[in-house]
């Protein structure tokens, strides 16, 4: 019996023959059990079902699994009723990460996650029936590919652009009032970049800054740094642009410390790196100083804590008794 062979025999052999494995042997399996640099992997339940491990681990281990014949892929490898219990609640909680992406989704991406949501709910009760058991209630986690994508999504909106015709997919609130009735309190309500970007070119430019409040803080070659309120506590600075390639007017958001145009140019080229900071002298170390440059208005409140007892010394901020 041979039990040295390619990556691809072990897999092909997998359940055939009681053990096998690659030349450098990091590609194995004993009886039912398959492993990838001696981490299991794989299993073969006594009813003949292969499961394989739905974690994702190296590029290699996903290369070898990649040949292997499976059934289903789950996060526990044992056939037991506990592990069978635990891989039914992985299947639900998958399936409750995909309604959560489709609730903050673009409209382009939602009929894949969708399709996604409805092949996990297609492998519960398969599974559930495989292993005989019962298929739990699923109310609130399975997304209807024609309800759902209607009940978010009532109806298309087509604008003529400079780019041609785009589709745009509308929320049913904002599908209800109409996009003609749009105002600067429906901007902010409004999640999606795509819906965001037809609101402000309907309303237009200066219609949102005047409804956000802006305030011109530095102008250049063009540019101007405006701060806007966005109704959350505090003013944030955008930088407010001519598009060349269509000639309309934009704004972008940048990094809450930049004062001046420059400085937002530095950031939109170059990240956080280019900002023009100035960190007092009294900051030391490298990391606090990336800690001041990223956000200096709550340096102050990160101080305060240092300095009432509760953190006597800068290097040990474990709590003490006040006496």
């Amino acid at each position: 019996m041979k039990t040295v062979m390619s990556n691809w025999e072990v897999a092909d052999k997998w359940g055939e023959q009681k053990e096998g494995r690659n030349s450098k042997n990091t590609f194995s399996f004993e009886g039912p059990d398959l492993y990838s640099y001696r981490t299991k992997v794989g299993h073969i339940c006594e009813n003949g079902i292969r499961i394989v491990t739905a974690e994702k681990y190296s590029c290699t281990t996903s290369q070898q699994l990649a040949n292997v014949k499976k059934d289903f892929e789950v996060l526990f490898l044992d056939d037991t009723k506990e592990a069978h219990e635990g891989n039914v609640k992985y299947f639900l909680h998958m399936m409750k990460k995909t309604v959560m992406q489709f609730s903050n989704c673009r409209s382009r991406t939602g009929r894949w996650i969708i399709a996604h949501n409805n092949e996990l709910y297609r492998k519960l009760v398969a599974y559930c029936k495989t292993f005989g058991l019962k298929v739990p209630v699923t109310l609130g986690l399975y997304l209807d590919p024609e309800f759902e994508f209607v009940k978010k999504f009532e109806e298309r909106f087509y604008k003529h652009g400079p780019n041609g015709w785009r589709e745009i997919f509308l929320p049913k609130w904002l599908a209800k009032k109409g996009m003609e009735n749009v105002d600067v309190k429906d901007l902010l309500k409004t999640r999606n970049a795509e819906i965001r970007r037809e609101i402000i070119r309907l309303i237009g430019i200066e219609k949102v800054c005047e409804g956000l409040g802006a305030k011109v803080i530095d102008k250049q070659d063009g540019y101007e740094l405006i701060l806007l309120d966005l109704r959350d506590g505090r003013r944030r600075p955008f930088l407010k642009m001519r598009n060349p390639s269509v000639g309309e007017w934009h704004i972008e958001g940048v990094h809450p410390c930049v004062k001046t145009v420059q400085d937002a140019l530095n950031y939109r080229r170059y990240g956080e790196n280019m900002l023009e900071v100035i960190v007092p002298n009294e900051i030391q170390s490298w990391r606090d100083k990336r800690i001041y440059r990223s956000n200096p208005e709550n340096w102050s409140i990160r101080e305060e804590y240092k300095t009432s007892q509760l953190f006597p010394n800068e290097r040990d901020w474990r709590p003490v008794r006040l006496t």
